[in-house]
């Protein structure tokens, strides 16, 4: 019997530098190198989706990801902190990406 298993991932945004601009900061060049190890630790895996907030930290984060397996980012406003319906990232400290993988095992 085959059963399907799905993963979940909850990526918090890599290290931002700060502006006023909350949806607009941008990853900080450390950022950038925390984005490249997600990248290379998650590559392999069997991804699916990946769907990210609407700030650009997150969506940086997760960008390099993206282009390795072919997949686009989903951006989904559900992930902005000051959203009731985001209280599991919020409680877990997570704004940013929720990467699915499903296979059979």
């Amino acid at each position: 019997m085959a059963f399907l298993v799905t993963n979940l991932y909850l990526v918090r945004h890599a290290h931002s530098t700060y502006t006023p601009d909350e949806i607009g900061r941008p990853l900080s060049t450390k950022g950038f190198t925390d984005a490249k190890r997600i990248s290379n630790i998650l590559e392999n895996e069997n991804i699916d989706v990946l769907i990210s907030s609407p700030y650009k930290r997150a969506v940086q984060t997760v960008a390099r990801i993206a282009t390795v397996i072919g997949k686009e980012v989903i951006i989904d406003g559900g992930f902005i902190k000051e959203d009731k319906g985001a209280a599991i990232l919020i409680l877990f400290g997570i704004i940013g990406v929720l990467i699915v993988s499903n296979f059979l095992k």
